[in-house]
């Protein structure tokens, strides 16, 4: 196991770094990495893939069996990329940029939004357009700030919901909640309008949810009702 990893300003093409074992992953300030091979890696702490202020770019480059936890990515721009098989939980891509990339594998409690941080001058808006994430199976996955699902291919199945022109669906479900006995599922049901609604405040039109975040800790009577007011069929 290497102690870390930093490639800083950095212009790389080809490079292999697969399989790497890192207690430390640091790479930015404006580097770019062209078809470098970051398969299998598994860093010790949480990575960064575009630290300083100006980003780093990669473009057509593997992260495939890549496993990381916590932490964010900071200022990034992925192009052409894959991720395939991946494990991604509790991470934060807020200041990066994916087009074209390709997803499988396991993505928990991520957030990807088109909305900089604050403070971020170089850009108004990441860019977003393109991927694939249709093989990937996505678990309190959040797309934000004006993300357009309809340039991306998502997942598709029994679990997954798309809301489009969630602001209307949202003022429906409050209507039918609050006409409902004040009661614990009531209160949950309230809990969970109140994270989507924050989403449509941030200019997220259009929402990707699970049917395991609607229902999860409502009886079977309210989950059927709460996740029948976001799709044709409960």
């Amino acid at each position: 196991m290497n102690d870390e990893l930093i490639l800083h300003a950095v212009t790389l093409e080809g490079a292999d770094f697969s399989g790497a074992r890192p207690r430390y992953l640091d790479i930015g300030v404006g580097s770019t990495l062209t078809r470098c091979d970051f398969s299998g890696i598994r860093p010790v702490g949480p990575p960064t893939f575009g630290s300083g202020a100006e980003p780093t770019t990669y473009v057509e480059c593997t992260f495939d069996h890549m496993s990381i936890k916590g932490g964010g990515a900071g200022r990034a721009n992925f192009v052409r990329c894959s991720f395939l098989g991946v494990v991604i939980k509790d991470y934060r891509f807020i200041d990066s940029q994916f087009t074209d990339c390709r997803f499988s594998g396991d993505l928990a409690a991520v957030i990807f939004t088109a909305r900089p941080s604050f403070g971020f001058a170089l850009r108004e808006r990441n860019a977003f357009i393109g991927n694939d994430f249709s093989a990937a199976r996505l678990r309190d996955v959040d797309f934000r700030g004006g993300i357009d699902l309809r340039l991306q291919r998502l997942p598709v199945g029994p679990e997954y919901i798309v809301v489009p022109s969630a602001e209307r669906v949202l003022l429906k479900a409050w209507r039918t909640i609050s006409a409902r006995s004040n009661d614990e599922d009531r209160k949950r049901a309230q809990t969970k309008l109140e994270v989507l609604e924050r989403l449509v405040e941030e200019g997220q039109s259009d929402i990707f949810l699970t049917r395991s975040f609607l229902a999860g800790g409502l009886s079977v009577e309210w989950a059927s009702t709460f996740v029948g007011l976001f799709c044709d069929e409960p």
